[in-house]
């Protein structure tokens, strides 16, 4: 395994079958100082796994964050290979290493992590399910899909997917920051984060808009032909009594289904016994398969350092348990 330069990685996985937005460059400019940013490959000559990861300091620990990894092959994982990378990876010179895996739940995988030393932390902050919707088949909707999609059609709503720029920026901003503010959210959604996003066209944003040509509904996906997922949405209060968010999930998975890609991840569920709930009750309603991802691994230096890890996420951080 080696650590190479950004321009480096991103040529020796181009052709990689699995790459989530997670592992590319521009999402990860979108949240931290590219200066921060540890590229990994484990092979120069022929490589099949890599994995980009970001630094932070804390109370003086020097901590590497990993949100997913790139395969040459979604399905191909050997176990051998796989953990030869991970217990490398821990000879980088940090005090904590904190991985999130968002590839599909691999028994292999598992078992070469564990075996390379990684752990499941002390506290879970992420959920490891999610749901696949395959493009080109008929969806299996609940009656609220049913009700709101009809509701959305009969009031003229419209569906566009356009490039992320300028003006669909501002526009974005203008209504998450509306949303959040009702919700009651914490959000460090930017517009600066999202013009790193723009600098990949891999990176779209879904519109709905009403007969006026207000916009209503705005949803932020990453096209990729395997690793298609959701990434950031918003609703008005005129686009939630419109149904509008139900058509942008319609339009998106129709505008995939026409570019020739076969699924689409609506990104991860956090069923509870709140009013979170209401998001993945909504997305719940829209058929599709579940799956686990392999989620969260960490491997610290000293045993004491995963309780430290566990109180800076829940009370420095605000993290929240799931």
């Amino acid at each position: 395994m080696k650590e190479v330069k950004h321009n480096e990685f991103y040529s020796l996985i181009d052709g990689f079958e699995w790459v989530p937005y997670t592992q590319t460059l521009a999402y990860n400019r979108s949240i931290v100082d590219e200066n921060t940013l540890h590229l990994y490959i484990d092979d120069e000559t022929r490589p099949t796994l890599g994995c980009v990861g970001y630094e932070r300091r804390k109370l003086g620990i020097k901590m590497l964050c990993i949100s997913g990894e790139c395969l040459l092959q979604k399905d191909g994982i050997e176990r051998k290979t796989y953990a030869k990378f991970y217990k490398e990876l821990q000879e980088t010179g940090f005090d904590i290493y904190c991985l999130n895996i968002n590839t599909p739940y691999n028994f292999e995988a598992e078992i070469a992590l564990r075996t390379a030393g990684w752990l499941r932390p002390v506290g879970m902050f992420s959920t490891e399910l999610s749901k696949i919707i395959a493009t080109d088949e008929p969806l299996k909707l609940d009656r609220s899909w049913k009700h709101n999609l009809k509701k959305a059609h009969q009031g003229g709503l419209s569906f566009s997917v356009r490039e992320i720029d300028e003006n669909t920026i501002a526009e974005y901003i203008a209504n998450h920051q509306e949303l959040i503010k009702r919700k009651g959210f914490n959000d460090t959604l930017d517009a600066t984060g999202l013009a790193e996003l723009s600098r990949d066209r891999r990176f779209k944003m879904g519109i709905v808009s009403d007969a006026a040509g207000k916009t209503v509904a705005g949803h932020i996906f990453y096209k990729h032909p395997v690793a298609s997922s959701s990434i950031y949405a918003f609703t008005s209060l005129e686009g939630r009594e419109s149904g509008a968010a139900f058509m942008l999930y319609e339009g998106i998975l129709d505008y995939l289904a026409q570019e020739g890609i076969a699924t689409f991840d609506v990104g991860r569920l956090s069923p509870a016994a709140h009013k979170k709930n209401n998001i993945f009750l909504f997305k719940d309603g829209l058929g599709g398969e579940y799956v686990n991802y392999l989620g969260e691994f960490e491997f610290c230096r000293n045993k004491m350092m995963s309780a430290a890890l566990y109180f800076m996420k829940r009370h420095i951080w605000k993290r929240v348990r799931v």
